[in-house]
């Protein structure tokens, strides 16, 4: 039996990651699309930020994003989404990666000034 002091703490891992694009709503989006520069700078889909975005700072990432659409994504993706310039970076954390790359439980942070 456990005491009542035992504490399940789940560890996280970091990354700056590039936001590609992003799924809208009818006020602003549900989340951002993330990629990030492999070692040779070519993009790599990460997937989906939805959680951790606080009222503000979604209103002000959409302002951000929504000046930069772009009719094409930057490289073969396999969602359904807005797509824009790749130049905005957040940091995000997350618990792990899955077998296919991509972010598991991914929570944004905060925008990252390049």
């Amino acid at each position: 039996k456990r005491s009542d002091s035992w504490l399940k703490i789940k560890p996280h891992k970091r990354m700056y990651c590039v936001i590609v694009g992003y799924v809208a709503t009818k006020n602003g989006f549900k989340s951002i699309l993330v990629a990030s520069n492999d070692d040779d700078g070519t993009l790599r889909y990460m997937g989906k930020v939805g959680t951790g975005f606080t009222d503000d700072k979604r209103s002000e990432i959409f302002g951000m994003v929504s000046a930069k659409t772009v009719s094409q994504p930057p490289f073969p993706i396999p969602e359904q989404a807005i797509w824009v310039t790749p130049d905005i970076y957040c940091e995000v954390k997350y618990t792990e990666l899955t077998t296919a790359g991509i972010l598991r439980s991914a929570v944004f942070i905060d925008i990252v000034e390049t």
